[in-house]
């Protein structure tokens, strides 16, 4: 039970500090904090703290890591994008997320990812003028290579 604990980390898991996505664009090297409609993007990950004795009884069913997609401006940051991923738990456990790149177009924002989040993404609040589409590709390295794209 000791090992245990100490490798549960007594129930405690660490979520991920806010990372901006950034734009990217091949013919300049100046990478800026990707911004749209003037509003920087950025992901985080929220903490996991669930009780060890919950842990030891029934395991890590139904306990996920949560992230967000949150925009600022100059006086808030508010999370506009949520989704979830199972904690994973023993030898070679890794905190499961998903590749995430932005585009925006005239229109609408598209969001790409790799892997697919448990019940999918929640849209909070879409503070932007534009829709958003979401785009499974098992395969995001092609579209890196596209100019104007946030991740």
């Amino acid at each position: 039970m000791l090992v245990c604990f100490s490798c549960w980390h007594g129930g405690h898991f660490e979520g991920d500090e806010k990372e901006f996505l950034f734009k990217h664009t091949s013919f300049s090297k100046d990478v800026r904090a990707c911004e749209i409609e003037g509003k920087k993007v950025s992901r985080l990950g929220e903490d996991v703290d669930v009780s060890f004795w919950r842990l030891f009884i029934w395991g890590a069913k139904g306990v996920y890591r949560v992230y967000h997609i949150v925009y600022e401006t100059e006086s808030q940051e508010k999370k506009f994008l949520t989704y979830k991923f199972p904690l994973t738990l023993g030898i070679g456990a890794i905190a499961e997320n998903t590749d995430i790149i932005i585009e925006e177009n005239a229109d609408s924002i598209v969001i790409y990812y790799n892997k697919e989040p448990s019940d999918g993404f929640e849209i909070e609040q879409n503070p932007f003028s534009k829709k958003i589409y979401f785009v499974h590709e098992n395969d995001l390295f092609a579209i890196k290579k596209i100019d104007n794209l946030c991740f």
